[in-house]
């Protein structure tokens, strides 16, 4: 792989990573509605946003780093690699842009119908299995 796309390759994923965390920054009040990876929402709810962040940063250059040492050491990994984690930081940016151009075409008045809804104003209500009432025999 020529050097100029590597280096292309890699300064782009490095951007992509920078926006994803300023992203989970800006939108952390719906982290979870908006996150599609179920372990990064774990983490997420043991740890807080912080350690998602530094979670990302030190996956980021772990496999920065890993893809370095392909290129010095003339492994044959370099390239699917780097085009491996580079088409994953694609899809995240493409994922963002859609997300994005949807949330700026709303209107003022829909956001305030998509706001988030204060659970202390609402009726709570008990949960009643459907089953309930019924016996079961073991036969």
């Amino acid at each position: 792989m020529r050097t100029s796309i590597f280096g292309l390759l890699w300064s782009f994923t490095t951007f992509a990573a920078a926006y994803d965390a300023y992203f989970a920054w800006q939108h952390q009040a719906g982290f979870e509605t908006w996150e599609l990876n179920p372990f990064v929402c774990w983490l997420a709810a043991v740890g807080g946003l912080q350690t998602v962040i530094g979670f990302k940063v030190v996956t980021t250059v772990f496999a920065m780093g890993l893809g370095f040492l392909c290129r010095w050491r003339q492994h044959w990994l370099e390239r699917p690699l780097t085009l491996g984690v580079a088409s994953i930081f694609l899809g995240l940016s493409v994922y963002y842009l859609l997300a994005l151009d949807t949330s700026s075409d709303d209107s003022g008045r829909d956001r305030e119908k998509n706001s988030i809804v204060v659970l202390e104003n609402q009726k709570k209500t008990k949960y009643a299995p459907p089953w309930r009432g019924r016996t079961f025999v073991r036969t």
